[in-house]
């Protein structure tokens, strides 16, 4: 990943690894962790229990949302799953949800001073052939996502929600929803923001191989660490653990006022 002060130059840190001929605000760090720091990150992950799902594995830290979409924990964070992660969060700006206008004035959603904290993490284990449907995040958290991958790559499945959405220039010629594929090597970074998080479903397809793979076929093939793992066009899967780093909305201490509610 690049020094902080070389990342500090720019308008905005994430502009450096803004994916190209793709919706705006969608970025792609390579190399985003050292492989020292992805393995102590996993040996942690499997020693804590997971709960197993139809299609995957999970845990969640520091606890599951209320049916009214409000943090309720008195716990935060542990300090294993932060470190090193929130102080390259904090040198690349993720979290700060200020935009510019046409006037190059600064806007900010929903944020006081325009940046949020992260406060809620996923941790989804997929074996290969597993996958999840096409979804979105929704209104429980900030539009801002950032995922790290661990263990092993997976493809992203980006699709418009609509031909007619507002970032989604390159609609298809048939009318229907423009599709992407985001490759995500282990160690990497992907990160969704603004309009891309609030236009765009994402899925991962349920596939033992991935194939197709080029520079025609996916969106950040220039951007890639080591393009000549996937240079064939193939990749079989392995298991790939995933950290989905997001802001809640509506925080509630136990037994405290609900904070963040709008």
């Amino acid at each position: 990943m690049q020094r902080a002060d070389e990342i500090h130059r720019t308008a905005h840190p994430l502009d450096l690894f803004t994916i190209p001929s793709i919706p705006t605000s969608i970025h792609y760090v390579p190399n985003f962790l050292t492989p020292a720091q992805e393995s102590h990150l996993l040996a942690k992950i499997h020693s804590k229990p997971w709960v197993q799902l139809s299609r995957r594995r999970l845990q969640v830290y520091p606890a599951q949302l209320t049916a009214n979409n409000v943090l309720l924990s008195k716990d935060k964070l542990p300090d294993w799953l932060l470190e090193p992660m929130k102080q390259f969060f904090d040198d690349l700006d993720v979290f700060d949800l200020r935009t510019e206008n046409k006037d190059g004035v600064a806007n900010s959603r929903g944020a006081r001073d325009g940046k949020v904290e992260m406060n809620h993490v996923l941790v989804n284990n997929y074996r290969p052939g597993e996958g999840i449907m096409p979804h979105e995040d929704g209104d429980a958290y900030y539009p801002i996502t950032a995922t790290v991958s661990l263990g092993g790559h997976t493809v992203l499945d980006l699709t418009a929600k609509s031909p007619t959405a507002s970032s989604m220039t390159d609609s298809g010629d048939d009318g229907e929803s423009k599709r992407w594929r985001i490759l995500q090597e282990p160690r990497s970074l992907l990160v969704t923001r603004g309009s891309a998080y609030d236009e765009t479903l994402h899925g991962i397809a349920e596939a033992e191989v991935d194939e197709s793979l080029g520079r025609e076929t996916v969106a950040n093939w220039e951007m890639l660490g080591d393009r000549d793992a996937f240079e064939s066009g193939v990749a079989q899967r392995a298991e790939r653990t995933s950290l989905t780093c997001r802001s809640v909305k509506k925080v509630s201490k136990l037994g405290g006022r609900l904070l963040g509610g709008r």
